[in-house]
C-alpha cells in the first residue's frame, strides 16, 4: 500500500507542466486572446438588428388570435404593412411640424395623424400601460421610434408621444391579427394564419 502511495506521489512530481512563458525583460507574458471562428460572437457584432421585432409581431399575432398558429409569410406581411404604416404615419407627422413651425411631436399630433390615415379608432385611441418591471412591450419603443424619424429627419418625441406611438404601432399588427383570424377561422375554415389572411384583412 505504501509503495503504490510513493509511486503515484513520484509520478505526479515527475509530470511535465506547462513552463510559463518569459519575456526579454523577465515579466511574464500575457495570455493571447482566443480569436473567434467564422460565424462566432465578433461577426455578429457588426450585423445591425431589425428596427421591428419579428418575434414581437409574432407575439402580437398569436395574442390577437389565440387559437391560430401563425405561418412565417403572415408574419413578414405583417410586419412589412407595419413599417408602411409607419412610415405614412412619419409623413403626416413632418406635415404636420411644418405647417405649426415646432419640432417636437405630441400626443394629439400623433392621434389626428391616424385619423388623417383613416385607421381604426381602436388603433388611433391606443394606450399603453407602463412597462411593469421585469418585462418589456413586444416591440421596442427605441426601434418603434427609430423607424418612424428615418422618414421624417429632424424631429423630437416627447415621453407620452413615444409611448403612443409604440401603442399605435402594437394596436395594429393586433387589429390585422384579430380581422385576419376571423377570415381564416370562419371563411377559410383553417387553423394557419397565412399571408392572404393578413392582406384580405387590409381591403376589408
Amino acid at each position: 500500500m505504501q509503495k503504490t502511495k510513493k509511486y503515484i506521489v513520484n509520478l505526479i512530481l515527475t509530470m511535465p507542466t506547462k513552463r510559463k512563458k518569459v519575456t526579454k525583460k523577465g515579466r511574464l507574458e500575457s495570455p493571447k486572446k482566443k480569436v473567434t471562428k467564422q460565424g462566432g460572437a465578433e461577426r455578429r457584432k457588426g450585423t445591425s438588428r431589425p428596427d421591428i421585432a419579428a418575434a414581437g409581431v409574432k407575439k402580437l399575432l398569436k395574442d390577437s388570435s389565440p387559437s391560430l398558429r401563425i405561418s412565417k409569410e403572415a408574419q413578414d406581411e405583417t410586419t412589412v404593412l407595419l413599417q408602411q404604416c409607419l412610415e405614412k404615419l412619419a409623413i403626416k407627422l413632418r406635415s404636420l411640424l411644418d405647417i405649426t413651425k415646432r419640432d417636437t411631436v405630441t400626443v394629439e399630433m400623433i392621434r389626428k395623424s391616424c385619423m388623417d390615415l383613416s385607421l381604426a379608432d381602436k388603433v388611433c385611441d391606443a394606450q399603453l400601460a407602463k412597462e411593469p418591471k421585469g418585462t418589456r412591450y413586444p416591440l421596442s419603443v427605441a426601434g418603434v421610434l427609430r423607424s418612424t424619424k428615418s422618414h421624417m429627419g429632424k424631429a423630437r418625441f416627447t415621453a407620452e408621444a413615444k409611448t403612443k406611438l409604440v401603442a399605435v404601432a402594437m394596436e395594429y399588427v393586433e387589429f390585422l391579427g384579430r380581422k385576419a383570424g376571423c377570415i381564416a377561422k370562419k371563411a377559410a375554415m383553417r387553423k394557419t394564419l397565412k399571408q392572404r389572411d393578413i392582406i384580405s384583412a387590409t381591403r376589408c
